[in-house]
């Protein structure tokens, strides 16, 4: 995976970051690793402030990960939901993202989730945070910024337009505070696309809701529909 990461990274421009300096990989179940210790070891070295999960599947109260169809992958899914469930230990604050109720942070909407969601009762996430981006019809607060964004689609549910809510918030906040136009916090609408495309073409990747390979974000193209929700989270920002 890393190799993929470096070289989609290696087919943009120059100038364009992809990805930090450091990438750093959780290995799979398979391995045998010892989690908790190798997790212990990467919250002390870095010692963040927030964790930060977006469209990440957690355990459920049965202990098991499921995706949406309520099918176990436990083996396929490293627990990263551990570094949630420790950082509330060490008063590190959490943002969890999610769509559909099987990610780390959905347990705050728990009720909701059992009652609404397909699968829900089995797949409903075990795993809270401070607070939650429930994605889809984007609806962020941040402090003292709020984004309202309704789209035609309905029950369309993308957690990518609450990682794209975040920075858009953190653009304004940034701007606010020091005064400076840093537009490089803002997603890149057109690198966006460059990566969707490099990755469908290159590696075959699989949209989910559809199961095939396209160009697509949870069942919709990324030109208009990703397209457009990323403009109006940009025009929302700078008009702040």
């Amino acid at each position: 995976m890393e190799d993929i990461i470096r070289e989609a990274q290696s087919s943009l421009p120059t100038e364009t970051s992809l990805v930090a300096p450091s990438v750093i990989l959780c290995p799979m179940r398979s391995s045998g690793i010892d989690y908790e210790k190798y997790l212990t070891e990467l919250l002390q070295k870095h010692n963040p402030d927030h964790v930060v999960s977006i469209e990440r599947p957690c355990r459920a109260r049965d202990n098991l990960y499921h995706n949406m169809r309520g099918l176990d992958i436990t083996q396929y899914t490293a627990p990263l939901d551990w570094f949630f469930l420790e950082a509330a230990k060490r008063s590190i604050r959490t943002v969890g993202v999610g769509d559909g109720g099987n990610e780390i942070g959905m347990l705050n909407l728990l009720p909701y989730i059992e009652k609404h969601v397909p699968n829900g009762p089995v797949l409903a996430s075990a795993v809270g945070c401070d607070y939650l981006i429930s994605a889809g019809c984007v609806c962020l607060k941040f402090h003292q910024i709020s984004f309202d964004l309704h789209l035609t689609h309905g029950s369309c549910r993308v957690s990518n337009w609450g990682g794209y809510a975040i920075a858009a918030a953190l653009y304004a906040l940034h701007r606010d505070r020091s005064g400076q136009d840093d537009q490089s916090i803002l997603v890149d609408v057109h690198l966006e696309k460059k990566i969707v495309q490099f990755m469908t073409e290159k590696y075959g990747i699989v949209d989910g809701p559809l199961a095939k390979v396209v160009p697509f974000i949870d069942g919709l193209p990324f030109d208009p529909d990703h397209l457009q929700l990323i403009s109006q989270l940009e025009a929302a920002a700078k008009s702040h």
